[in-house]
């Protein structure tokens, strides 16, 4: 884990360069955080959905290992729409900081600053900033008891809770990184799936220093439901759905928790 430094220290950050591309790298200057304890992994038996895996580290082992990525990518989102990433350059360790960072940003956040820095999602149609609890429904009549705090991708262009300042600079290489690293690589691929001319096509259209919608999102959710609630939604936190964004990353945690439904046969959810 990343070591603990002054509480007055900034964290510092930087993006390192190894064998296998690029991957980032939070130097142990880092302000501390406490640290989130997740819930156990699921032991109930599941029936879980089968993901291909798509490996970025052969992303730059050339044209034709591009050309095979591109074609597994494809059969993924002509299929279940979800597929497993790995060897994307982020370690176990990163991921779990900005876990504890995100964590640290709902609990400690005022009450009134949050009101503040409420997304204007209904106003706005825009998501940056806190979503207020309840927002969403569970079922007809259930509110959600879901939390996140939005952040846009370049910090310095919205106001920031007091909570997040001290982990700014490493919250901002995160994002950065997720973007121009991963995201890119990603575009890039489904450019060569769907065989354009310009395989920087849906890069272009994801112009980092241009406005668009793109942003990181700390999110919790909370068992807090009544009896009544949980037997009218038989369990469900939140229904099925389909993301505004062009291409969502989810970070993995311990509990079985995200249903996909099969492309093929009864259409069961997994």
């Amino acid at each position: 884990m990343v070591g603990q430094s002054h509480m007055g220290e900034a964290a510092h950050a930087e993006v390192m360069q190894t064998h296998r591309g690029r991957r980032l790298r939070i130097l142990l200057q880092c302000h501390p955080v406490d640290h989130f304890v997740p819930v156990a992994p699921t032991k109930e038996s599941l029936e879980y959905a089968d993901l291909r895996t798509l490996d970025l580290s052969r992303y730059d082992d050339g044209p034709e290992a591009r050309a095979e990525l591109a074609e597994e990518l494809r059969l993924d989102m002509t299929t279940q729409g979800f597929f497993i990433l790995i060897n994307h350059g982020l370690t176990e360790d990163e991921i779990t900081r900005q876990v504890d960072i995100g964590h640290h940003i709902i609990t400690n956040t005022p009450e009134d600053e949050k009101k503040r820095l409420a997304a204007p999602i209904v106003e706005k149609g825009s998501y940056f900033g806190f979503k207020p609890l309840g927002h969403w429904q569970a079922a007809p009549g259930v509110r959600d008891w879901v939390k996140n705090f939005n952040v846009y991708r370049d910090m310095k262009l919205r106001p920031q809770p007091e909570t997040i300042h001290p982990y700014m600079p490493e919250v901002q290489s995160f994002i950065d990184f997720a973007h121009k690293e991963i995201l890119f690589k990603l575009l890039r691929l489904f450019a060569i799936a769907l065989k354009l001319d310009d395989e920087d096509f849906f890069v272009k259209l994801h112009d980092y220093d241009r406005h668009d919608e793109t942003f990181l999102r700390y999110m919790e959710y909370f068992d807090t439901y009544t009896e009544a609630e949980k037997e009218y939604t038989k369990g469900l936190w939140l229904g099925g759905h389909q993301d505004l964004t062009s291409v969502s990353l989810l970070w993995s945690q311990p509990t079985a928790s995200l249903q996909v439904r099969e492309f093929d046969g009864n259409h069961e959810w997994k």
